[in-house]
């Protein structure tokens, strides 16, 4: 790999590593904020949400409330009629009721109630004489009209001794209206909820009268301020609970849920921006960088050039490199020029010196041309004077024949052998035919 490829490498690296850094830094800010947005959102519009229950049904509690104190002073047949049939309370409630201590009840308009109908076996008229002040109640299943509504009841008391209870049937479609209202920008819903988890309005009514650690097993809502996310249908949900405040004889509190992703949509497009931003920086810087390298690298790549020309055998030793500057390049193109000096210089020693060695060889070669010469002059030379040698050499051998055949021939002259003497007399006998 290629150096500059490897800067170029390195600062993608750098450039990712930061803008990652950077970007998770941000993300845990931002979600941090956008929590404490959301649950400040939350809190101001459920805060609003149960003002308006409560301001709702105190002012129905009040007429109840109100009723009561009416009966308190004449509980006659007729001070019944005129004060349950008041425009008022028609208007306002759906059934207005009378229960007394003696077990008798009235209530209007006219219904017919169940055979053996006691109203002071009733989970309100308890808890009111348990109380001796008013309540609100569970919305439930009303005996007469099998519609769920729920009441308001206050006692109605004479002198310290009680004389019954007063109550009023309240339609609960109204209160699913006012937590059906609550405007959480699309993103969730409201809902009403007692102390112990016990769902009382729902947008899903199947969802009525069931536990919040019903929905979620694993992460089971606690009723608290609190941001709490937990997985509905695959989908995970934050919730948050506020109070209503001053229900008589009621702990309620209006939850609100919101669909996490659309809760954090700004920080999930944070995220997104986040990263176009990221590849856009590391493209820019690249390529910033890229065009830098290449006129830095400049003479860097011009020295790896003449290198390449001298190791290859051809180089031109005559070039130098700009050596402008006192940056590290710079020096290196200086070591560079001074390289390449030194060894043009040394080169033209050696090839004058080469010169001096021609010449020497070519006169060592002539002088070794000339022996070779005489050599051979010599040798042909001793070739001749062997050959007159063995010419001499047979000359004597023949001499020393001939001197032989003459030693013996005389010494056969001296002999005294008959028929001898007149032949060795004769000169033909001393050289033969």
């Amino acid at each position: 790999m290629k150096f500059s490829y490897k800067i170029l490498l390195a600062a993608a690296l750098v450039v990712v590593s930061a803008f990652a850094s950077f970007t998770l830094y941000n993300y845990i800010l931002q979600k941090r904020l956008l929590a404490r947005e959301l649950q400040s959102q939350l809190r101001e519009v459920g805060g609003l949400a149960a003002d308006s229950v409560h301001n709702w049904l105190g002012g129905r509690v009040l007429l109840v409330e109100s009723l009561a104190q009416r009966l308190a002073t004449d509980t006659s047949e007729v001070a019944v009629e005129q004060a349950l049939g008041q425009d008022v309370l028609r208007k306002t409630f759906n059934m207005v009721y009378l229960a007394r201590a003696d077990g008798s009840f009235s209530i209007r308009p006219q219904q017919d109630m169940p055979v053996g109908y006691d109203a002071r076996q009733r989970d309100w008229y308890q808890r009111v004489q348990a109380r001796n002040d008013s309540v609100l109640t569970e919305p439930y299943v009303n005996a007469a009209t099998q519609e769920m509504i729920m009441a308001a009841a206050a006692p109605v008391v004479r002198a310290g001794v009680s004389l019954g209870v007063v109550g009023a049937g309240i339609p609960i479609d109204t209160l699913v209206q006012i937590i059906g209202s609550v405007d959480l920008q699309g993103k969730g819903y409201a809902y009403l909820v007692n102390g112990a988890g016990k769902i009382l309005v729902h947008p899903q009514t199947d969802l009525i009268n069931r536990r919040l650690n019903e929905l979620d097993s694993a992460q089971p809502l606690q009723v608290s301020r609190d941001l709490q996310e937990h997985e509905v249908n695959g989908l995970v949900r934050i919730d948050t609970f506020v109070p209503v405040p001053e229900l008589p004889g009621a702990d309620w509190y209006v939850g609100l849920s919101v669909d996490r992703d659309l809760a954090y949509q700004q920080l999930h497009d944070f995220s997104g921006s986040a990263l176009i931003a990221m590849l856009v920086s590391v493209l820019l810087v690249m390529l910033a960088l890229g065009v830098l390298l290449r006129l830095l690298l400049k003479a860097l790549l011009r020295m790896m050039v003449a290198m390449q020309d001298i190791a290859a055998g051809e180089g031109d030793l005559t070039q130098r490199l700009p050596a402008t500057g006192r940056d590290e390049l710079a020096q290196l193109a200086q070591a560079f020029n001074l390289f390449v000096e030194r060894m043009q210089r040394t080169i033209g020693l050696v090839a004058n010196g080469s010169v001096g060695v021609d010449e020497g060889a070519r006169s060592l070669v002539q002088a070794s041309q000339a022996t070779l010469r005489q050599s051979s002059e010599l040798v042909q030379r001793s070739d001749t004077v062997t050959a007159a040698i063995e010419q001499l050499g047979a000359v004597v051998q023949e001499i020393a024949g001939n001197a032989a055949n003459a030693s013996v021939q005389s010494a056969a002259a001296r002999s005294p052998q008959p028929g001898r003497a007149r032949a060795t007399c004769s000169p033909r006998g001393l050289h033969g035919t």
